[in-house]
């Protein structure tokens, strides 16, 4: 061993009988892809490939959400939640979740900044069909708030109808009082 040198030092054994110390022998990953020789090998390979690369990202995403999880920061699903979606009950749950978010920050001055831009490129794709629902949603809320802005112009006219008869009563007793009053002087000094 005083020559270092040597060509005869294996260096994996040492790593290997470590590995063995220390209980890490199942944790090593083996690289067991073999060198691809024909076009068919070649494809499973990258398919192969892009399987263990999708699965890598799926670790890597996973271990950021729990890092920001101890940390106390919230992890971004939402996207990765969208992208999942394939039932017409998880759309419509996911869209009722959405929509609440966004309905909690309505009364924020930006607000139109936001939305208008969202319903812009929401509404960008869609069929005519799709676009007369959404036409008719919104013209449901629209109809609401005219019905509301009608019964506050009613309710507004009856106080002015109230007020207008109560001064035309206190003008028929001004009157009333003064006719009264002449008509006491009268018997009183003629």
């Amino acid at each position: 061993m005083d020559d270092w040198d040597a060509d005869d030092i294996d260096v994996t054994a040492g790593l290997k009988s470590k590995l063995v110390d220390l209980g890490l022998e199942n944790v090593v990953k083996k690289d067991d892809h073999p060198v691809p020789t024909t076009t068919a090998t070649a494809s499973s390979t990258s398919n192969e490939r892009s399987a263990h690369l999708e699965a890598l990202e799926a670790e890597k995403q996973s271990d950021l959400e729990a890092g920001m999880l101890l940390l106390g920061l919230a992890p971004d699903v939402k996207q990765k939640k969208f992208e999942n979606l394939s039932s017409k009950k998880q759309f419509e749950d996911y869209g009722n979740e959405v929509g609440e978010t966004y309905k909690t920050r309505s009364k924020d001055p930006n607000y139109m900044a936001f939305a208008l831009p969202v319903v812009t490129h929401v509404c960008a794709n869609m069929s005519k069909l799709q676009l007369e629902e959404i036409q008719q949603i919104v013209q449901g809320y629209i109809n609401v708030f005219t019905q509301k802005e009608a019964e506050a112009k009613k309710v507004e006219q009856q106080k002015n109808e109230k007020k207008q008869k109560k001064n035309k009563k206190k003008q028929l007793e001004k009157d009333d009082m003064v006719v009264d009053e002449y008509a006491d002087y009268e018997d009183q000094y003629y």
